[in-house]
């Protein structure tokens, strides 16, 4: 007896020092557990929705008092008309450049149609170091990692899947994104329907920071900035990053300028998002459950 209580003590100690020493490890040794949350997501999901939804009451998202119902669908109506305008400038832009790649027989991709699946956040990630959302919504419902992307409010980017499992995900949210990666970004200026591009990372203060181009003119505080990067997705392109809220000359280089962008919303606390998702990718994962089943 005395024998298996100091094995059973030892393997003790040994759970508590292995689990000691992966809390220290850095976020990216330790992401291979997660394959380990699986099972234990089903189950403790609805208790962890309910403290979700408890702290979201406590400590909303939303900034300020909350506008009428009326003033906030007009507010996204206005948003969603401006994103399809912008969308519909890049496209020209895009097409061109797509003539001239078919007149040098470059192959192009077609463009692709977006799915919108509504998803309730469940929860954070049990690294906190990492700051992913899980969201309950899954590949099951046409979710892909690195191509799906979440938006709130109507047409904020909160972040991109980064990995997805059959009944629930996890999103990054931009403010979370590692130091070394950058966002490029247009600042919509009255004159320059476009926007003037900046290069921007999250600042880990709730807030993205960077750089703006050098012949940059008629950007000020308050002015939107948008996603405009050929790294994400196009189900991202022009959604919201947030609006400046400072702007002061690049140290060591004064004739260089720097952003403070901050989203509109805290985008670390929102309640529920809308996965976008391009319909092909859906369809395509219908075809394969089908064939599988035949």
């Amino acid at each position: 007896m005395r024998r298996h209580s100091d094995h059973t003590s030892k393997a003790f100690l040994l759970a508590v020092i292995a689990l000691l020493l992966l809390s220290f490890a850095p976020a990216r040794l330790s992401r291979w557990t997660r394959s380990l949350q699986d099972p234990a997501v089903v189950l403790v999901a609805p208790v962890a929705h309910s403290a979700s939804v408890l702290a979201h009451f406590l400590r909303p998202a939303q900034r300020g008092p909350a506008p009428p119902k009326e003033l906030r669908d007009t507010l996204r109506e206005r948003d969603r008309l401006a994103r399809r305008y912008l969308v519909a400038l890049q496209r020209i832009e895009d097409l061109e450049r797509r003539v001239e790649s078919l007149q040098r027989g470059v192959s192009v991709q077609p463009d692709i149609d977006i799915t919108p699946i509504v998803a309730s956040v469940i929860g954070s990630s049990s690294d906190p170091r990492d700051g992913v959302l899980m969201v309950r919504a899954g590949t099951s419902q046409g979710v892909q990692a690195r191509v799906s992307v979440a938006v709130a409010t109507g047409e904020h980017l909160v972040g991109r899947v980064v990995d997805a499992r059959a009944r629930h995900s996890y999103v990054l949210p931009i403010t979370r994104a590692p130091h070394e990666e950058w966002m490029q970004g247009a600042v919509i200026t009255r004159d320059k329907p476009l926007g003037w591009l900046c290069q921007i990372r999250a600042a880990r203060d709730g807030t993205l920071a960077g750089d703006l181009e050098a012949d940059a003119v008629g950007v000020d505080i308050g002015q939107t900035v948008r996603l405009r990067d050929p790294s994400w997705p196009q189900a991202a392109q022009m959604l919201i990053l947030g609006t400046i809220e400072r702007i002061y000359p690049k140290e060591n280089a004064p004739l260089r300028r720097t952003v403070v962008v901050r989203p509109a919303i805290d985008i670390e606390r929102v309640s529920e998002v809308v996965l976008r998702t391009p319909a092909v990718t859906t369809q395509a994962n219908a075809d394969a459950d089908e064939s599988d089943a035949q």
